[in-house]
């Protein structure tokens, strides 16, 4: 949504619109352009928008411009049902605050709009389904949704009538999700982690991978200046246990959120398809710090897997039947010796079995060498690394 913002209801303060949802790095930059400063009070002026029905609401009110983002993150994830019934909820309660309309937006399985009522069959299966929240499909078909819609409509003496339709309360009793300081859990976006932090009994989130300004706001809103002072736990994430349980329970809670974030932006640079790759790569080799984590993400390119495959005879057999590198002829079979032909291939290699199957590295890092050495058995020439580093030298001379 298009908002118009600046710092606070005077002439000559600078204005800007402003595309909400935003990422908080980009805020961050906008908020300096125009002096509005890092705090949990109101710090914004809302000057006008491209929705109408949104400036019935907020205009020319002053707020706290994260709350405003928040807000917007909300709104971002409705369907046009639930911002019809957003606008007519607010059109109805006239909420004061931001804080009063953030939770407005965590309650509205509390109100069921109906701005069509030439259809009461229709009318009273979605009255139903938004006072239930979730139920069977069975359920819903056998429904008499007429007789529902009626008994809702005799019910309630005092609909309320809206521009954006009739609006009736429900049975569901309203909730204070949001306390006006540390904001609810909320994913607005796909997420590689979210992390809870815990500080004087409150909970604030971040969403890994994020920016250190995201974790200097939820900081403020926790009230303490230091992540050390806080608690720190996974609340969701797509990393699998092996690496999981690489990051200590007994880091420091700095060194915790670091770690996460980094292995999170690593993940949302490789792609669901290389994200597969590395995490048997993990099972393969099975690190046992984070820097080897990390060295093992710089160099997964640099591995071959085969998985299943334990032994010469069905690594020679992969390669001749089921690699493309031949043109294979089962009649030919009882005059291959697979096995040979795979101790013969090993032995050209750096590669190694393990639980998970027959691992190759291409590579020459030194920081897995101790890694690879200890677990897999498969040693690593130094002086291949640096024979290799002398030729690239030699061409950039040339």
């Amino acid at each position: 949504m298009n908002i118009t913002i600046k710092k606070s209801n005077g002439e000559n303060e600078k204005t800007r619109a402003v595309w909400f949802p935003i990422e908080e790095e980009n805020l961050y930059k906008i908020c300096s352009e125009i002096g509005i400063e890092m705090t949990t009070a109101s710090n914004c002026y809302i000057e006008n928008s491209m929705d109408r029905n949104f400036l019935e609401i907020l205009y020319n009110k002053n707020c706290n411009i994260d709350e405003l983002n928040y807000l917007m993150k909300r709104l971002d994830g409705f369907s046009q049902k639930e911002i019809e019934r957003f606008y007519a909820v607010s059109f109805s309660e006239s909420p004061k605050t931001m804080a009063e309309l953030i939770n407005l937006s965590f309650n509205l399985h509390c109100y069921s709009l109906v701005s069509d009522f030439n259809n009461l069959e229709k009318v009273g299966k979605d009255l139903y389904l938004t006072e239930k929240q979730a139920v069977s499909t069975k359920e819903l078909d056998e429904l008499d949704g007429e007789s529902y819609a009626m008994d809702v409509i005799k019910n309630n003496p005092n609909p309320i009538i809206t521009p954006y339709g009739v609006l009736y309360k429900n049975s569901n009793v309203p909730e204070q999700v949001y306390n006006g300081k540390q904001f609810p859990p909320y994913l607005w976006k796909e997420t590689i982690a979210a992390v809870q932090l815990t500080a004087k009994g409150e909970n604030e989130y971040i969403y890994l991978p994020c920016s250190d300004i995201e974790v200097e706001k939820a900081l403020m809103r926790l009230e303490t200046p230091y992540l050390h002072d806080c608690e720190v736990a996974i609340d969701s994430n797509s990393f699998p246990d092996s690496i999981l349980n690489v990051v200590s329970a007994s880091t420091t809670p700095v060194t915790k959120v670091a770690t996460l974030n980094n292995l999170a932006k690593r993940y949302s640079e490789m792609g669901s398809h290389n994200i597969i790759h590395f995490e048997k790569l993990i099972d393969y080799v099975k690190p046992r710090t984070i820097d080897e984590v990390f060295a093992l993400a710089e160099s997964m390119y640099e591995f071959e897997l085969f998985d299943g495959i334990k032994n010469a005879e069905s690594y020679g057999r992969y390669m001749i039947c089921e690699s493309g590198h031949f043109e294979y002829d089962p009649n030919l079979e009882e005059y291959i010796d697979f096995k040979r032909y795979g101790q013969m291939k090993m032995v050209q290699e750096d590669g190694a079995f393990s639980n998970e199957g027959y691992i190759i590295y291409h590579g020459f890092n030194q920081k897995l060498a101790n890694l690879l050495f200890e677990n897999l058995g498969i040693m690593i020439p130094e002086e291949m690394e640096i024979n290799q580093n002398q030729i690239i030298r030699g061409i950039k001379l040339e």
